[in-house]
């Protein structure tokens, strides 16, 4: 490991979150070319990454600060809701 200082304890890793959204992004090209292929028009396939949306979820143990934050950058859910839901066929 060499001599790299450690992280925080407190420090939650991005690692899983990152990994997971680049796999649901395979999972949908994969998923919509074999519907494409077995001739299946009937059924969309949408990958939606709106950004940072306003949940209990991100609040959950925030501290003051990053609560600001995120009432700054994050929408609430029933605005992104309403932005992304006529843009899907």
């Amino acid at each position: 490991m060499g001599n790299h200082p450690r992280r925080s304890i407190n420090h939650q890793s991005t690692c899983t979150h990152k990994a997971t959204k680049r796999g649901l992004s395979q999972l949908t090209a994969s998923l919509s070319e074999e519907l494409k292929e077995a001739g299946v028009h009937a059924v969309g396939i949408h990958q939606l990454s709106p950004g940072m949306v306003l949940t209990d979820l991100l609040l959950d143990g925030a501290s003051p600060v990053a609560r600001r934050f995120f009432n700054v950058l994050a929408e609430e859910p029933e605005v992104v809701a309403a932005d992304l839901a006529p843009k899907i066929r």
